[in-house]
């Protein structure tokens, strides 16, 4: 039997902060606390008893200090009592070190694979060209950040991305490195029993859901521009915006396009089991971002029979079949709303692709033991060239 692989994953954000990546990191190290040995090393995030957090999570968390950039950024700061504790671990024989972060920690982390000879292995979870583009608006910012990121990623010994559209990104960014593409998992489908004993599910006339971070990277003018077009097709329809980030513009927006009274900005909602609930009560999950890495939102949706409408070309629509287990539209108003029109007007096919949508479906353990096959070809590979 192989011996269980001692990973240490560093990320420069987490729980308390609860998007995207910080729930893959979560999955992924809760499937490896009983498959490896993890640690896992993030800044504080502005918690004043981080073991109160963490304490009730199946895997060590060792925090460093970080300071507060801004609601949702900080910059982590490497103090001697988090160093000194990575450090021993890595003397006592850390296997490989998992970055999920290109920042302050990442540049950390492949010094102690440099020092210890342990492998360094990346994920890539953002689009940084659209990203730095659409937030660094001086060309010369952006560009610095950029030749950040590209630099550290072609130091790591190996480079994964969780989309064939991600690993595109990469290329066009100057990634030198082989990249393997690993998908990202779901975990609400253990709530399904739970869910159906309520003998309740689809109560409204049509139950439309966005669940993600409201800003204007992900696309949500143009989503309320279509509703507001299937409103005016006297479709009967609510929506619920499930996620932080702008509530207070997009309300406005909302308003001024006269659909307030049918959008319902919940805020983030931190409980599985409840975003579980509201994934299983809606028709059809929307996500209008074209720069998605992946779309964790499509595959959670589909697991409980939801299906999704996406973006043509986006990383969500590599897993669609139009028409057979989700939905496909072009980047426009006009389009979006027409298929969410078409959809709605047949509940009966929408049932049945939902049915095909759970297909997508696929577990965080099979996510796990890829990653960790993936972790010994790049240990392997690093041996033999010593």
């Amino acid at each position: 039997m192989d011996k269980k692989l001692k990973v240490l994953m560093v990320s420069d954000s987490f729980f308390p902060i609860n998007g995207g990546r910080e729930q893959v990191i979560h999955q992924l190290m809760s499937e490896y606390s009983t498959l490896a040995i993890p640690t896992l090393f993030v800044p504080k995030l502005g918690l004043k008893k981080p073991a109160v957090l963490d304490e009730s999570l199946p895997y060590r968390v060792i925090r460093c200090k970080s300071l507060k950039l801004t609601k949702n950024e900080h910059l982590s700061i490497l103090d001697r009592k988090s160093k000194q504790i990575i450090n021993n671990l890595c003397k006592e024989g850390i296997d490989i070190i998992h970055t999920e972060t290109k920042y302050a920690l990442c540049s950390y982390a492949i010094k102690l694979g440099k020092k210890y000879n342990i492998p360094v292995v990346t994920t890539a979870h953002t689009n940084y060209i659209a990203q730095y583009k659409s937030q660094l608006k001086l060309p010369i910012i952006y560009k610095l950040f950029l030749n950040h990121v590209r630099k550290n990623i072609n130091k790591c010994d190996g480079v994964t991305t969780p989309s064939i559209y991600m690993k595109h990104q990469l290329t066009k960014l100057g990634i030198k490195k082989e990249i393997t593409v690993i998908a990202n998992g779901d975990d609400l489908t253990k709530y399904s029993s739970y869910i159906e004993d309520e003998n309740n599910l689809n109560d409204g006339p049509h139950n439309l859901l966005y669940v993600g971070r409201l800003t204007s990277a992900k696309n949500l003018a143009m989503l309320l521009e279509a509703l507001k077009l299937v409103k005016d097709a006297n479709i009967n329809f609510s929506v619920k915006f499930v996620g932080g980030g702008e509530i207070k513009k997009f309300k406005m927006m909302a308003k001024n396009l006269e659909i307030e009274c049918l959008c319902d900005f919940m805020g983030p909602i931190t409980s599985r089991k409840e975003l579980a609930s509201i994934y299983a009560r809606s028709d059809l999950n929307l996500i209008p971002s074209i720069g998605e890495s992946f779309g964790l939102t499509m595959r959670e949706a589909a697991s409980l029979g939801t299906p999704s409408l996406v973006i043509e070309g986006s990383a969500p629509a590599e897993n669609i079949t139009h028409n057979l287990n989700g939905f496909i539209a072009k980047n426009d108003p006009i389009d979006f709303a027409q298929k969410i029109i078409s959809v709605l007007n047949n509940k009966n096919k929408l049932h049945e692709i939902g049915n095909n949508a759970r297909l997508l479906s696929n577990s965080w353990n099979k996510i796990a033991n890829d990653y960790l096959n993936y972790y010994k070809t790049i240990i392997q590979n690093k041996d033999s060239r010593l």
